[in-house]
């Protein structure tokens, strides 16, 4: 009976353990497993602190704020929905052969890059950091 149990322990959770290939990048999904719980606390992104460049608070508390300050640029500020192209210089911008700034500061490395890598105390894990980087290659969809 033990042994049994053993065995169905270890099945449920190797089948919880999906490849990261296969989880969603839905963007509230993303939001509430990857970017609120690990980039907006109270010394980083949080709604009171928004620490960002000096033109740019950076407010990751909530889907809508996070999506906004992190698509727009200091020109344009983009609300989910609204574009149907990101502006050129906003976090989540694609250029050819280079990655959105967002994932530079994730991976810690990029040209022009003077900061740490993000988040400073706790990095986010590889495959944490390809789920975000699989959503700004299709488009950083926020519905």
């Amino acid at each position: 009976m033990l042994k049994r149990l053993l065995l169905l322990a270890v099945t449920v959770a190797l089948g919880a353990c999906a490849d990261p290939v296969d989880r969603s990048i839905d963007w509230n999904y993303l939001h509430a497993t990857i970017i609120e719980p690990s980039c907006a606390t109270s010394g980083c992104h949080s709604a009171m602190t928004a620490n960002g460049a000096e033109d740019r608070p950076l407010d990751l508390s909530n889907p809508e704020s996070a999506f906004r300050d992190l698509a727009s640029d200091p020109d344009t500020t983009v609300e989910c929905g609204s574009a149907d192209e990101l502006p050129v210089d906003g976090y989540l911008t694609l250029f050819p052969g280079q990655d959105a700034i967002l994932i530079d500061f994730l991976q810690g490395e990029g040209q022009n890059l003077d900061y740490p890598q993000m988040p400073i105390d706790l990095p986010l894990t590889p495959a944490e950091v390809a789920l975000i980087e699989r959503w700004v290659e299709d488009g950083a969809p926020c519905e």
